[in-house]
């Protein structure tokens, strides 16, 4: 008696006797238990980190800016690089952006819009953080279309898939060295700091101490040069030695103003003994940080 009473109950205040939740009484389907609303997933949380230390390298190679500048091409530009907001709204001379975090979301919305989709559809290997930094450089500055090829992996794409050696990664990187009049040395130059940087044998001090001791870019401009070479390992090699034996000496700018280091066609790698300078402080992984050092200059 206890049960059927029990069952009775349960009907008429619009239980379920299977315990299967409210009842609406009119469509007598049983109602869905509210639930806290949940966080939205970020789908592009592998790519972070990788994010984080990929920032430093476009600045570097790309240059920052808070204000729009006619770029050598005729088109506005602001940013790092930037020709257009993530609203696709096209750039103009009068535009202005409010600080360096501003800057840094127009790249992740390029980056999450352009960028990560086909990375993640076209590269099969799992990739180090330095690896796919290196491979958000080189997508941000050649496009990420150079991974496909009709729908199907490139060249590009299946060389970085083959193997994390560093001839792999180079033989891949240098074909996009080539610009519409030909070869091109700076490009060359940054392919293969990319892929030392990809392999660890650039880090991110190492690219603080070359920003530093390029004051003018007179180290880029002889960095160049080496990229006549065409041997990939060589040039590697060159690029690596001179930036740590000479941008791992290099003063600080203020020394470099006081003491006229970087004055007229004087080079960094002409210091004299009496003249040892000492090693910049390495600068912890801060891109906003790092920015703003270029915004400053």
């Amino acid at each position: 008696m206890g049960k059927l009473q029990t069952f009775l109950a349960s009907a008429i205040i619009g239980l379920s006797p299977a315990g299967g939740g409210i009842l609406n009484a009119q469509t007598a389907e049983p109602r869905r238990p509210k639930t806290e609303k949940t966080e939205k997933t970020d789908v592009f949380a592998k790519f972070r980190a990788a994010e984080k230390h990929a920032l430093p390298l476009l600045v570097f190679f790309e240059g920052c800016s808070l204000k729009a500048y006619d770029d050598c091409n005729g088109i506005a530009t602001i940013g790092i690089g930037n020709t257009t907001f993530p609203d696709g709204r096209r750039v103009t001379l009068k535009d202005r952006l409010k600080d360096n975090r501003e800057m840094y979301e127009m790249v992740r919305a390029y980056l999450e819009k352009h960028a990560y989709p086909l990375i993640d559809k076209y590269i099969a290997r799992r990739l180090e953080t330095e690896e796919m930094a290196a491979l958000i450089s080189l997508t941000y500055n050649c496009g990420a279309k150079i991974l496909q090829n009709r729908g199907r992996p490139s060249q590009i794409a299946r060389l970085i898939n083959a193997g994390g050696s560093v001839e792999n990664l180079s033989r891949a990187f240098l074909r996009k060295a080539y610009s519409r009049k030909g070869f091109n040395n700076g490009l060359a130059v940054r392919r293969c700091m990319e892929v030392l940087y990809a392999k660890k044998f650039l880090t991110y001090e190492d690219l603080q101490n070359f920003y530093v001791c390029s004051y003018d870019k007179l180290n880029y401009q002889d960095l160049t040069l080496y990229g006549k070479s065409g041997r990939v390992v060589k040039t590697e090699e060159k690029i690596l030695t001179r930036i740590r034996r000479v941008c791992g000496t290099a003063p600080d700018r203020e020394t470099c103003r006081k003491r006229e280091w970087f004055g007229g066609d004087r080079r960094v790698s002409l210091f004299t003994p009496a003249e040892t300078p000492k090693r910049p402080p390495a600068l912890k992984l801060n891109p906003i940080l790092f920015a703003d050092r270029v915004n400053r200059r």
